[in-house]
C-alpha cells in the first residue's frame, strides 16, 4: 500500500486561534505548555549558548503560526524567512510581523527567555528585532519534494 495516502497537511483548513489557545497560548494547561513551548526553548537557548545555533539565514517551518521556537535563536540570523502551508496561517504570522494588536501574544514565551538568561528583557524591543529580521512569510507546498520550490 502507498503509504503517501495516509499523508494530510492541514493545507486548506486550519483554525490557527484554536490551536494556539489550546496548545500555545499563556491559558493553556501549564503542563502542557512546559512540555510544548518552555522545554523547547530552554533545549534551543542552551544550544545557542554552546555555539551549536549560528548562521545568515533561518527558514523556520512549524504548525500553525507558532513563533517560539525562533525566539531563543533568532538574534543568531539576520535573515529569516518563515514557511507557512496555508494562507489562513499566513495572514496570521503577517498580523505579527505587521504589530497588529490582533495577532498571538508570545509575551509568556517570552518570559521564559527572560528566566533563562537571568535579566530582564524589554520584550517589546526583542519582539521589533525579531521582526526586522524576518524577510520573508512563504507559502510551501509539502505535497511538492522541494516544498519550497521555486524560491529556494
Amino acid at each position: 500500500m502507498d503509504t503517501s495516502s495516509f499523508k494530510r497537511y492541514d493545507t486548506h483548513v486550519m483554525d490557527s486561534k484554536c490551536f494556539y489557545n489550546t496548545y500555545f497560548s499563556a491559558s493553556t494547561d501549564k503542563d502542557l505548555l512546559y512540555e510544548l513551548v518552555d522545554f523547547p526553548i530552554k533545549v534551543l537557548y542552551d544550544c545557542v549558548k554552546l555555539g551549536l545555533i549560528k548562521g545568515h539565514r533561518m527558514i523556520d517551518l512549524s504548525a500553525g503560526t507558532n513563533l517560539f521556537q525562533i525566539l531563543p535563536m533568532y538574534e543568531c540570523f539576520s535573515d529569516i524567512t518563515i514557511l507557512e502551508i496555508n494562507d489562513g496561517c499566513i495572514a496570521d504570522m503577517e498580523k505579527w510581523v505587521n504589530g497588529e494588536e490582533d495577532a498571538y501574544d508570545w509575551a509568556h514565551a517570552v518570559k521564559v527567555l527572560e528566566e533563562l538568561r537571568g535579566c530582564s528583557i524589554n520584550w517589546k524591543e526583542m519582539e521589533n528585532d525579531l521582526r526586522s529580521r524576518v524577510k520573508r512569510i512563504l507559502k510551501c507546498d509539502l505535497n511538492k519534494e522541494n516544498p519550497t520550490d521555486p524560491l529556494f
